[in-house]
């Protein structure tokens, strides 16, 4: 190496020499980048001369790209660089030519890879991997899951409106029931005082009446329809509630229609209409049906009929028997007008509860949208059908009713049973004077009962059953007859009170409601009523319930018959203690001896005693009628009452005596248990 940048070398055939810096490449560029192997998971994928697109599942974890420049003089002098995208290039070490993948999410990757020699850089080559998502994130899964969100908002608005809709219905249904208990106190007094003057002109003949027959019939045909308006109202309830019985029974329906047509005879022949029933020369049809619900069935579709017809028009019953292979058939009854018909939007509503259609509205016909939907609840408790459509070969507007005949689809508990027909007879007139407390908020309602039944009875009267309680309490009465809704304080608390107080629990309670349903008298019954009369009620029936109540207090005092009596005072009577006598006696004895220990209670009295908690009670429950706690308390009222009475000593120190340690506590029970407050029961009594 001279100084001048000459480099020698000797050769056998001579010197070489050169200056590096006129040495010049033999190479410029590089060749292309060539994928030469596609693994995953390190099994070879496919051949990969064929495509730079590779789509992969998402559940691969790893993948291995292997590339090449297929230049073999100096392979491992190369240098590849890749990146993932728009990502930072990534340099391999020098002689290494794979990319390894791992857990790339679901989507679609553009790889781009480079080869270096020196200075020398190859052309990009792009590599596109696809990862497919799992099925849950797919589009056609992203579509359901629209479809399905789209379903739900649209339910959920669906049952939001269906909710309210039916809390509506439930509110109008409150205030229509709340309204019957209204109607039926002045619906019992008009149809018996109808009924009073109606037997009296039997008696005394129509010319002395003061009302002429058709006056006094068609007062009596109003008050039926508004106290059959008021039933559908209640039947609708029942239905609602589950509680509605049907007690079905072999019938003609030939003439039951017959018999319900008849009734609309009058409103035909008064305003010109055509009525016609057609059975297709059918003499019998028997069909198992509730004869009183399904009157109110055929009623209301020829109710509403009259109601759209013109006069002039009109109106026609067909009935046919339809014969079926796999059953006894079915029975049709069309009712169908000549009148307005339904409008196409009515059609599909004309069923809902308390819809009224546009054709209403606009012939100012009021209704309560409540007879058609019973209608539709009865057919379906028949398993039978009931549709409404327009008539094609005329106007007006025809109503279907389908029934399957026979008896087996009918349920065991929905046939009639074969049951006696009892004659019920006026009981006799009584010759005592039995004292009866009427508690009702209709004081015109009290007052007729008490001037009906005055000769038999003698009648107080109070407007709730708070004061109704205050008088029990303070003067003698045989019989409480109330009311179940009033204010203050309603009919079944007021029964309550009567039942586990000692000193009144032996009057006898009936009770009149408008809300007769089960419910309602299992209610009662279980407080202790002794009998359910539904408004409006025939009086007739109230004077023997009351009548046969006294007769059987009176048995079971032992003073129904006055000789009975004397002849038993003849009677030697041995002394002999039952055993329920003998555990009375020790239980006073306890109760006496500790009476003035406010700790003494029911846990101490089965120690002095020497019998189990349970037993006490049921024994307690069987001699008295009450429980434990309760005659102990009621013990120490009743010391408590009589020492008032003596005014020996204080309110204060009354309650201490008997074992009240809170004086505020022994006022609120002693009011509720005499309907006073001590320092009045001791101003009263003393």
């Amino acid at each position: 190496h001279t100084n001048d940048d000459l480099i020698c070398f000797a050769t056998n055939d001579g010197l070489t020499t050169f200056r590096p810096k006129d040495v010049k490449s033999g190479r410029t560029d590089l060749d292309d980048v060539q994928l030469t192997g596609f693994t995953i998971a390190g099994r070879e994928s496919r051949p990969v001369v064929s495509t730079d697109h590779f789509q992969v599942s998402y559940m691969e974890t790893e993948l291995t790209l292997e590339f090449s420049l297929l230049d073999f003089d100096n392979p491992r002098g190369i240098v590849f660089e890749y990146r993932v995208g728009n990502g930072a290039w990534v340099r391999n070490p020098q002689g290494i030519n794979v990319i390894l993948l791992s857990h790339l999410q679901p989507g679609s990757y553009p790889i781009q890879v480079r080869a270096r020699v020196g200075d020398l850089c190859s052309n990009i080559k792009t590599i596109t991997v696809e990862v497919t998502p799992p099925w849950y994130r797919t589009t056609w899964a992203y579509l359901l899951y629209i479809i399905a969100l789209v379903a739900l908002v649209g339910f959920l608005i669906y049952a939001y409106r269906r909710r309210a809709n039916r809390q509506m219905d439930e509110e109008k249904m409150k205030f229509l029931i709340n309204a019957t208990h209204d109607i039926r106190s002045p619906l019992t007094i008009i149809l018996s005082a109808l009924k009073k003057i109606k037997s009296e002109r039997q008696r005394e003949g129509d010319d002395q009446s003061g009302m002429s027959n058709p006056t006094v019939d068609t007062i009596e045909h109003n008050a039926q329809r508004i106290l059959n308006l008021v039933n559908q109202i209640l039947d609708v309830r029942k239905i609602d509630k589950q509680q509605m019985q049907l007690h079905c029974q072999q019938t003609d329906f030939v003439a039951f229609t017959e018999g319900v047509c008849r009734m609309f005879d009058f409103p035909a022949k008064e305003h010109n209409i055509r009525f016609t029933f057609d059975h297709e020369g059918l003499e019998r049809l028997e069909a198992w049906i509730d004869r009183t619900q399904f009157d109110k069935v055929i009623s209301n579709l020829l109710s509403n009929a009259f109601k759209y017809s013109n006069d002039g028009g009109e109106v026609s019953v067909s009935l046919k028997r339809i014969a079926d292979q796999d059953g006894d058939g079915n029975l049709e009854l069309a009712v169908s007008d000549n009148g307005v018909g339904i409008d196409e939007d009515s059609l599909k509503h004309i069923f809902d509860r308390f819809y009224q259609g546009s054709n209403s509205r606009r012939m100012h016909i009021n209704g309560t949208g409540i007879g058609l939907n019973l209608c539709k609840m009865i057919v379906a408790m028949h398993h039978g059908t009931i549709e409404a459509k327009n008539r094609t070969d005329d106007k007006g507007a025809v109503f279907t009713v389908r029934l399957p005949l026979g008896k087996d689809h009918l349920k065991p508990d929905e046939l009639e049973s074969q049951a006696e027909i009892v004659q019920l007879t006026r009981p006799k007139t009584s010759s005592s004077k039995y004292r009866v407390l009427i508690v009702d908020d209709d004081l015109e309602m009290a007052r007729y009962v008490s001037s009906e039944l005055g000769r038999y009875y003698q009648f107080g009267i109070c407007p709730n059953g708070k004061e109704g309680l205050k008088e029990l309490l303070t003067n003698e009465y045989d019989v409480v007859v109330s009311d179940v809704m009033m204010p203050e304080m309603d009919g079944f608390t007021m029964l309550r009170m009567i039942k586990t107080n000692i000193n009144i629990s032996h009057i006898p309670v009936i009770m009149l409601t408008s809300k007769a349903d089960v419910a309602n008298r299992l209610e009662g019954l279980e407080r202790g009523a002794d009998s359910f009369l539904a408004k409006p009620f025939d009086m007739e029936e109230l004077h023997m319930v009351i009548e046969n109540l006294v007769q059987s207090r009176l048995r079971l005092k032992g003073k129904y018959s006055g000789a009975q009596q004397a002849q038993a005072e003849k009677v030697d009577q041995p002394e002999v203690r039952g055993n329920d006598e003998v555990l009375m006696e020790r239980i006073m004895k306890a109760i006496n001896k500790n009476i003035s220990d406010s700790d003494f209670n029911v846990e101490r009295l089965t120690q002095e005693v020497g019998i189990s908690r349970v037993q006490l009670h049921r024994k307690m429950k069987e001699m008295t009628g009450i429980s434990t706690s309760e005659f102990i308390r009621n013990i120490r009222l009743e010391q408590a009452a009589r020492l008032l009475k003596e005014q020996k000593i204080n309110v204060t120190q009354v309650a201490y005596t008997v074992g009240f340690s809170n004086l505020a506590h022994f006022s609120t029970i002693f009011r509720k248990h005499f309907g006073v407050a001590p320092s009045e029961y001791a101003e009263r009594e003393g």
